[in-house]
C-alpha cells in the first residue's frame, strides 16, 4: 500500500511521516509531493479561512 500526500509546505512531511511511524505503517509507505506554489495561489485568491 502506498499512501499519498500532498502538501503546500515542506515542513509538514516531517509531521505526517511521525504520524505514520506512531501508527506503526512501515517505512516508505508514504509518498510526499510538496506544492507551496498552491498555497501561494489560495492567498492571492483570496481563498485561505482563518480556521
Amino acid at each position: 500500500m502506498i499512501i499519498a500526500c500532498l502538501h503546500t509546505a515542506d515542513s509538514n512531511v516531517a509531521v505526517f511521516e511521525a504520524a505514520a511511524r506512531e501508527l506503526g505503517l512501515a517505512a516508505g509507505v508514504l509518498r510526499h509531493a510538496v506544492r507551496p506554489d498552491l498555497l501561494e495561489a489560495a492567498e492571492r485568491a483570496g481563498g485561505l479561512t482563518t480556521i
